[in-house]
């Protein structure tokens, strides 16, 4: 069954997204579940925590829970911005028929010595927590060779160490409930190299290793585990990135256009939500070309990586001169 999967349902799906090549923009598997699954329905009346939500794709998560009539804990270093979050979540009702009123914790998800302390805060508010969705963090634009370590160390601290700290602050009130999901935003550069944003893919990738063996640790506890992988996405995040002598205290807000072939954040958080209401493993999603590329520079055998090898080198020339020129891509 292995191999029939490896060799032909993945060189088939791959097809189908070249010929589809504008509108395939995720995996298979979430896509089937899209149309036949449970949906996000599947969560009303659950209590979801989502820290990262002030904007982009952690806010149009929290108004797709909301609209899956669940009950909301907004956490982001930035108060005005979820006291705005929240205001826009009474638009939905709950369970009860009510107006949606999220409970807000704000706090620093990089500070990790007030993980414990604010989980426990938050648990003197409210009788359960049933999931956490971890969006929080930065990307990153930057030459390997021209980056700090300084810069990478912080980059990790944000992406990588922030979010298992909370979780592994969280786990506790899993198990003690035999129940509980934890959703986190990866990246499909974990799955795939991305030039100008090497220590990114990295800080993803080791996400994507700690949360798939959580996976398998937590089963006992009846604790699911979802990584999301999303491509190139139309947020506001391209906007404030780690850069090769920047902190987290002076970010450069490049100009210029944006306008690529990017996902919308809400396509993004619609398959997100679907994902965690079928307890789906892992998704990838991204318009084309980026998807289609994932899956051949996955899947592939060692010839179809050689032949794939010019036509990465090209487009990661072409990112290295559009960063070198104008700042950003």
């Amino acid at each position: 069954m292995l191999y029939i999967f490896i060799y032909i349902i993945v060189p088939v799906v791959s097809f189908l997204a070249i010929i589809g090549f504008s509108s395939w923009r995720q995996d298979l598997y979430s896509w089937l579940y899209s149309l036949v699954g449970r949906g996000s329905g599947n969560l009303a009346g659950q209590r979801i925590w989502v820290i990262g939500c002030s904007q982009g794709i952690g806010e149009d998560i929290v108004y797709q829970l909301a609209a899956a009539k669940c009950e909301l804990i907004l956490s982001a270093r930035t108060y005005d911005k979820l006291v705005n979050v929240a205001k826009a979540c009474e638009n939905y009702k709950t369970v009860s028929n009510v107006p949606n009123k999220p409970v807000i914790v704000p706090f620093d998800m990089s500070d990790l010595s007030e993980h414990t302390e604010v989980v426990r805060r938050l648990l003197e508010q409210v009788d359960r927590i049933d999931g956490v969705v971890l969006c929080a963090g930065r990307s990153q634009r930057s030459l390997i060779s021209e980056m700090d370590i300084e810069v990478v160390e912080q980059l990790f601290q944000l992406n990588t160490i922030a979010p298992m700290s909370l979780t592994r602050a969280i786990l506790p009130h899993f198990i003690k409930n035999n129940r509980g999901h934890i959703c986190v935003i990866g990246s499909l550069s974990a799955r795939i190299p991305a030039t100008i944003m090497a220590a990114y893919g990295a800080s993803k990738a080791a996400l994507q290793s700690y949360f798939t063996t959580l996976r398998y640790e937590a089963t006992a506890h009846n604790i699911k585990v979802t990584i999301i992988h999303p491509g190139q996405i139309q947020t506001d995040a391209p906007k404030e990135v780690f850069r090769d002598k920047s902190t987290m205290d002076k970010r450069v807000s490049p100009t210029g256009s944006l306008a690529q072939n990017r996902m919308s954040s809400k396509d993004c958080a619609s398959i997100t939500v679907t994902a965690m209401g079928n307890n789906m493993h892992e998704v990838w999603m991204s318009n084309q070309p980026i998807l289609c590329l994932t899956y051949f520079y996955h899947y592939g055998s060692g010839f179809i990586l050689a032949l794939m090898d010019p036509l990465i080198r090209k487009m990661s020339n072409k990112r290295i001169k559009s960063f070198k020129e104008v700042g950003h891509v």
